[in-house]
């Protein structure tokens, strides 16, 4: 995107940083310079409403915008686009970003104290993936201590305990509508490689031309590869979005709560061991959300958490 901004073929990106103000929320905002867009690199895993930025690339009646954004974020931006051709004519590329799921603010909370950090108005700059890759959770505070919870195998299990429900119902990983979708590349033998690795699912015409075009200018070195190889190193969360969300959903309906229209009347019919899986982390969830057992399970040694994230894996693995 900062060949793209320099070539003047975008005037701005729509996409997300850490606020400077407030250490724990996102921001999102239209990056408009180099210097910018690198502000917004890294993950971030909380909450972001994309949408918010939506309404500045609405008003400008001339420029052409570049977006960074999740699945979910880009379920909403094409139906937009489709009430509103104005805008979609205004957005030139739409990055996306594969999402197994986006956990909850009491998911940061929880790594900040296992991280040392007892005042939270201490905390001056978070950063969810810093490091050598595959990176590592880092809090910064306010008189310069610096607390690192590396590698990111200390923290991936949070995703399995603090998941949104909404998320559980989502069936795409990899994000579908995007023109490009991006994400890391988690085979073993590629972990010993500290710069990493990326996925690079090119899925419309535009992305398609932008990306050979930067491969041609060597701005991006690609090697191909086939889809069998994004499964094995994405198997884990695709599994649960194709498979999971269905039996999420029913546990949901039992409880009389909201689920999506498309999972009411899903073809797919889930299996005894995609039903134990789903519940296991409606049950982590719900129980994680309240602040007594946030606090209760602080001090379990991560290998018990990593044991239960790949018993879930497992039971979505057939």
């Amino acid at each position: 995107m900062i060949s793209l901004l320099k070539k003047g073929e975008i005037d701005g990106a729509l996409v997300v940083r850490m606020s400077q103000k407030r250490p724990l929320e996102p921001e999102v905002f239209i990056a408009r310079t180099e210097e910018e867009l690198i502000s917004a690199q890294q993950s971030k895993y909380l909450p972001v409403p994309m949408n918010l930025g939506l309404k500045e690339i609405i008003k400008d009646k001339n420029g052409k915008y570049a977006i960074v954004g999740l699945p979910c974020h880009f379920h909403g931006l094409r139906l937009v686009e489709k009430k509103n051709p104005n805008l979609k004519n205004k957005i030139l590329l739409r990055i996306g970003l594969l999402c197994g799921f986006n956990p909850t603010l009491s998911s940061t909370k929880f790594l900040l104290r296992r991280a040392g950090v007892k005042n939270f108005e201490d905390v001056k700059e978070i950063k969810y993936r810093d490091g050598d890759w595959p990176c590592g959770f880092r809090a910064i505070l306010k008189d310069g201590t610096d607390r690192f919870l590396y590698p990111i195998e200390q923290f991936l299990f949070s995703h399995y305990v603090f998941e949104r429900h909404r998320c559980a119902m989502c069936l795409d990983h990899t994000c579908e509508l995007a023109d490009i979708s991006v994400g890391d590349e988690w085979r073993a033998k590629l972990k010993k490689d500290a710069g990493g690795w990326s996925y690079l699912i090119v899925r419309t015409k535009i992305g398609k031309e932008i990306v050979e075009k930067f491969a041609k200018e060597r701005l991006l070195y690609l090697e191909p590869i086939d889809s069998s190889v994004i499964y094995g190193g994405q198997y884990g969360s695709l599994n649960f979005k194709k498979k999971g969300s269905f039996a999420f959903a029913k546990i949901r309906r039992l409880f009389n709560k909201q689920v999506p229209d498309y999972l009411k009347n899903g073809k797919v019919k889930p299996k005894l061991a995609h039903y134990i899986g789903a519940s296991l982390i409606y049950i982590m969830t719900t129980f994680f959300e309240i602040d007594f057992f946030n606090r209760l399970f602080l001090h379990v040694p991560t290998k018990i958490f990593t044991k239960y994230r790949w018993l879930v894996i497992r039971l979505f693995r057939n």
